[in-house]
């Protein structure tokens, strides 16, 4: 099984935290997408995150039969970041000083108020990609977020949480990942990761 993740191009707004909150793709977002599309072999299925910034992109390439299926996965939305969802880095400052004080020192132990858990989210990622790996799918192109893909790496790689942020996935990274079956788990390998064009 080839598996592809796309994550969304840039987006219109200037949130910092964006989980649950609906953004839409800016022009260079979608021409980012593309752009790394051009480069991969059309897949069985896409999936996608229910998040409209994942959803027009997704739905406009299945419309345009660039693959045979299509799907809509709520469990591969990004993090529910409560209060902070949404907002730019100054608003959250001036609106949640405190909260985002215990944030930043330790984002895995320290919840913002009203958000998903991240031991809840990193469940979540972990559920869905053990359900995909073990599809009859041959191929699939996953448009999703950077929180999952960077989870999705940990369960390959096998890194701490603390790690996770420690790389790079701009807007419209690809990820392609390798899946061979074997007596007991599938194996999963890294092939590549492409970064899409920084915008200026």
């Amino acid at each position: 099984m080839r598996i592809e993740l796309l994550r969304h191009g840039e987006c219109n707004d200037q949130a910092w935290l964006r989980g649950r909150v609906d953004s839409e793709l800016s022009e260079l977002g979608w021409l980012q997408m593309q752009e790394q599309l051009a480069s991969i072999k059309p897949t069985e299925i896409i999936m996608s995150s229910t998040a409209k910034r994942c959803t027009e992109f997704s739905q406009q390439q299945y419309n345009q039969a660039w693959s045979n299926g299509f799907s809509l996965e709520n469990a591969w939305q990004e993090k529910d970041f409560g209060v902070f969802d949404g907002l730019a880095f100054h608003e959250v400052q001036q609106q949640y000083p405190q909260e985002l004080t215990h944030y930043l020192k330790n984002p895995y132990e320290h919840d913002i108020p009203q958000s998903e858990s991240f031991k809840a989210f990193q469940q979540r990622i972990q559920q869905a990609w053990l359900d995909l790996i073990q599809s009859d799918y041959e191929s699939v192109l996953l448009v999703t977020h950077s929180g999952p893909m960077r989870i999705v790496l940990q369960q390959i790689l096998g890194f701490e949480n603390q790690q996770l942020f420690q790389f790079e996935l701009n807007y419209a990274a690809r990820i392609s990942i390798e899946v061979i079956p074997t007596e007991t788990n599938p194996f999963c390998k890294l092939v590549e990761i492409v970064q899409a064009p920084r915008s200026e």
